[in-house]
Order: structure tokens, then sequence, then C-alpha cells
């Protein structure tokens, strides 16, 4: 096959299984630009994960506009080249070997308050009793209460995160990280949260590096308490 262009292979992030299939065509190719060459090195070092990719590239950009700035004071027009971008993402290739040693544990953690509404376990429903156990604790409890909601085919957003929140709880990252990613594939409400403690589940898993893309953006977050843990996570993952 002819090799597309890193645009082309950059609009793929969209349909993860298409960009896997274009990605093992390319491998066998002798001759690659470099820019494809390096966002390939970042796809495997990422295992594919398409929204860990997708936060690098925009974090490329935004080094890339910070720059354009200093160099254009005078400037009302500042121009983003897709060549540049290219080339950070060729090159961020190689501060991944320093993020590589397994952190399993941080000092402090963001915890998720819960909803901000009472609850009393009488209630019927299935979001109340939700939680009702989750602020006790009784993280067993409220995953087993969420999946029976969803189940019954109470699906939303509340529910859908929560169920993810609760694998990262009870010790289910692998549950986690999976249900996780699901939820980010569109914007929602908690995408913020999710994306954190998405990135403390993939640390979990002696995922350094992918977790260390989402810390990196959060650091940016509204939230200023998630912003504050994830700066200090992203600066532990790399001591």
């Amino acid at each position: 096959m002819k090799a597309p262009d890193i645009e082309t292979i950059i609009s793929l992030l969209d349909n993860p299984e298409l960009l896997k299939t274009t990605i093992d065509e390319l491998r066998s190719q002798a001759e690659l630009v470099e820019s494809i060459r390096g966002f390939i090195l970042m796809y495997d070092d990422l295992n594919g994960d398409t929204i860990a990719l997708k936060l690098q590239i925009d974090a490329n950009k935004q080094q890339i506009l910070k720059k354009s700035l200093v160099r254009r004071k005078t400037s009302k027009k500042v121009y983003l080249l897709p060549l540049a971008a290219a080339l950070l993402i060729a090159l961020g290739s190689l501060v991944y070997m320093q993020l590589n040693r397994p952190v399993t544990e941080f000092r402090t953690q963001f915890k998720d308050p819960g909803l901000p509404i009472y609850m009393s376990y009488g209630s019927e429903n299935q979001l109340e009793k939700l939680i009702y156990h989750f602020r006790n604790e009784d993280y067993t409890s409220a995953l087993r209460t969420v999946e029976s909601a969803i189940d019954q085919g109470h699906t939303n957003d509340t529910l859908l995160y929560y169920r993810s929140l609760l694998y990262h709880l009870t010790e289910q990252h692998k549950n986690a990280i999976y249900s996780f990613r699901q939820f980010l594939q569109t914007e929602r409400p908690f995408s913020d949260r999710a994306r954190y403690f998405l990135a403390l589940s993939l640390v979990k898993s002696g995922q350094n590096k992918q977790a260390s893309y989402y810390f990196n953006y959060l650091c940016r977050s509204g939230d200023s308490q998630l912003s504050t843990f994830s700066c200090e996570h992203l600066a532990a993952l790399k001591e």
C-alpha cells in the first residue's frame, strides 16, 4: 500500500480498528518518513490507546502554539504547521524511556466525594442506594447496585461513571481501564474525573507512560483539585 501522510493517519484516531490495520500494514514498509515512524513508535508505546494519543498530539500543538507566540510577538497571526506537529510526535518518543519505572502508590490522591444530595438506604431509587453504599465506602455493594441498575436498562452518564470508578476502587483495574475508555469516547459530565481515575488504574497496572499523558492533560483542568493532584502525580512518575 502507498503510505498515507501523517494527517491521514491522525484522522484515523476516531477509528481504532482501521488505525491498527493501517499501522500493521505500514510496519512492513522499509521506507517511511520520520513523522510516521515516530507516530508508530508512540502508538506502540501507548499500546494503541487512541485517547492518550489524542491527548499527546493536543499537547504537542499547545507547545507549538507557545513557541510560535514567543517568536511572533509582533505578529497578529500564528501558523500551526502540520509538519511541525509531526516532528514533535516523532521527537516525543525519545522521552518515553524516562517514564518506565512503576509507581504503585502516591502519597495523596483525589477522592471522589460522591453526589452532593441527601441519600437514604430506604429509598427504592437505585442511584440513591448506589451513593448510600459509596459514601459508606461499601464499594462492593455499590458496584452490585450500579451493575444491577445498568442491567435493567437504567443507563445514564452518572451510572456509567460510577461503575467505572467502582471497578477502580475494588481493584478491578482491567475492567476499570476498559470501562473508563468506553465512557470517554464522548465528552460527558465527570470526564475529567474519569481521566484521573483511568490514569490511576493505568498506574496500578504498571502502565505509567500512558497514565502520564492523562495527568499531563489534567494539569490544565478547570477543576483545581484534579489539576493539583495530577501535576503532583506527573512529577512523581518522572522522578
